[in-house]
This record gives C-alpha cells, sequence and structure tokens, in this order.
C-alpha cells in the first residue's frame, strides 16, 4: 500500500454538518478498503487564487494523509464527484514510508499545532 494525500476544497456556503459528512465519508472508504488515516486537517475557509467559474472566490479546505492501495482513491473521488459541495480535488501519491510523510507534513493552515511550522521556519 501507498501513501496518499487527498485535498478537498468546499463550496464556502457548505455547513458544518456537511463537513463533518464528507469527512466521515472519506475515512470511511479508506477504511472500508483496508486503508488508513494518518491525519484529517481542517485548514479553513481561505481565498482562491482565482474565482471558480460558479463565481466562489473563497472556499473551505480539507487535508487527509493515509496509507491505502489504488482501488481505494477510485472509490474517494467517485464520492467527491457526486457530492456537489465538493468545488475541486486532488490526490497525490507520497510514497511508502508512513513516518517520512507524517514528518514532512507542515502548513500554516493546521488546526493542530503539532503541524504548524516554528516562528524560525517562516
Amino acid at each position: 500500500m501507498l501513501i496518499y494525500e487527498t485535498c478537498v476544497l468546499l463550496s464556502p456556503t457548505t455547513g458544518e454538518e456537511t463537513r463533518n459528512q464528507i469527512i466521515s465519508q472519506t475515512k470511511e472508504a479508506v477504511e472500508g478498503g483496508s486503508g488508513e488515516i494518518f491525519l484529517t486537517d481542517e485548514w479553513g475557509e481561505r481565498d482562491l487564487a482565482q474565482p471558480t467559474s460558479q463565481g466562489h472566490r473563497k472556499g473551505h479546505y480539507i487535508y487527509f494523509l493515509y496509507e491505502a492501495d489504488g482501488k481505494v482513491n477510485e472509490e474517494v473521488e467517485r464520492r467527491f464527484r457526486i457530492n456537489e459541495s465538493v468545488l475541486k480535488h486532488i490526490i497525490v501519491k507520497k510514497g511508502r514510508n508512513r513516518e517520512e510523510a507524517l514528518k514532512k507534513y507542515v502548513t500554516p493552515y493546521a488546526s493542530n499545532s503539532a503541524h504548524r511550522p516554528s516562528e524560525e521556519d517562516i
């Protein structure tokens, strides 16, 4: 199995209940395919570089880091495509080393302070 990262961009009008539903559906798809989610991080609402075709200038981001096989990604993608709240999504293959993938995860948007870069790194 390989390590993947997935980032989902949701409509800014998406409520907390729908966001939680998307998180639980993604976890269900990954774990149902014998995968394991290491990290789920809500980055919150951010400005977009350019408006979407629907005119949205902001979006709510959710990030996942997990281990699974390729068939799981097909199910995750299918669930994203049929959900009207999902504006965009991306799945990136990170390799096979779990510790390295977790160690390299750094974002200023992290809700978990353990993943925030130090002041010196910024």
